[in-house]
């Protein structure tokens, strides 16, 4: 079945979100290959200049196929294809603008209240999804209100391992999309930041009142950090507690020791969340 107007506008606006993110082949020039599908959703023919190149039709073919979704005889959309190749996907703000009642131009500075609004949104694309904070550790337009900043604190959501992201967009400087695709920038609990502690327990400070726990799990992890003392010291449990748990499978083990003792406060939130997780 041919394609509405809607269809194809929506998907005309996918590829032109795209186009900046492409980049030159071993042989194509892709960003060519999109613009050429593009042009050929917009006037319903592939355009004479994808033809210019007898070494290189590949803008000419991808238009054809752009002409060919559009009529309804091929399954795949374009921007489908792009998504596969690059690992991620850019959809509109729109249906989640009018789901929560705020403009995406009101988004900024507020990512981690966005992505909780689009778990609850009931949107087809926040199924199944779990809420995660951490650090954004990728690139920051010098003209954001984020720049000169390394990292900085974000919110987002999740899909197993796929990260939907309502406002990846504001760190780029760009017009508003959902990004949707691989885990690339994205530090769930800061615990990159916490790694450089694996392995660096501290001298015992003050008294040792906090025995030693039982649980072989936790013990090999104490070891590990070089603690072997039958009582630890507050200064050692909140080391203990800070460990991120991509360094230890068996983080929990040690949060059970520390929770036995009324030290689960020492615990981050996010660490507790992603040791249940097994993350």
């Amino acid at each position: 079945m041919r394609k509405t107007e809607t269809e194809i506008s929506g998907e005309i606006w996918k590829l032109e979100r795209i186009l900046p993110y492409l980049r030159q082949g071993f042989i194509t020039d892709n960003r060519k290959c999109a613009r050429a599908q593009i042009e050929a959703l917009k006037t319903g023919r592939c355009p004479d200049w994808a033809y210019g190149d007898e070494d290189d039709l590949e803008p000419a073919n991808m238009a054809i196929g752009a002409c060919e979704w559009a009529r309804g005889k091929e399954e795949a959309a374009p921007s489908q294809e792009w998504a596969e190749f690059l690992g991620f996907s850019l959809e509109p703000v729109s249906e989640l603008e009018a789901a929560i009642g705020i403009p995406a131009k009101e988004w900024p500075g507020r990512c981690t209240e966005i992505a909780d609004k689009l778990q609850k949104s009931g949107l087809g694309l926040a199924e199944k999804t779990t809420a995660h904070y951490g650090h954004w550790t990728g690139p920051i337009n010098p003209e954001r209100r984020f720049a000169n900043r390394s990292v900085t604190h974000h919110g987002w959501l999740q899909k197993e391992e796929p990260v939907i992201d309502p406002t990846r967009w504001v760190f780029e400087n760009s017009e508003p999309y959902i990004y949707v695709g691989k885990n690339d920038h994205y530090d769930d609990g800061g615990q990159e930041l916490n790694m450089k502690r694996v392995g660096k327990c501290p001298a015992p400070q003050g008294e040792a009142t906090i025995p030693a726990p039982k649980d072989p799990r936790a013990l090999k992890i104490l070891k590990t950090e070089g603690v072997t003392q039958k009582k630890l010291t507050m200064n050692q449990a909140c080391h203990l507690a800070n460990l991120p748990p991509k360094a230890y499978k068996d983080i929990g083990a040690v949060h059970g020791w520390l929770t036995s003792h009324k030290l689960t406060g020492l615990i981050p939130i996010d660490f507790r969340r992603l040791a249940k997780n097994g993350s």
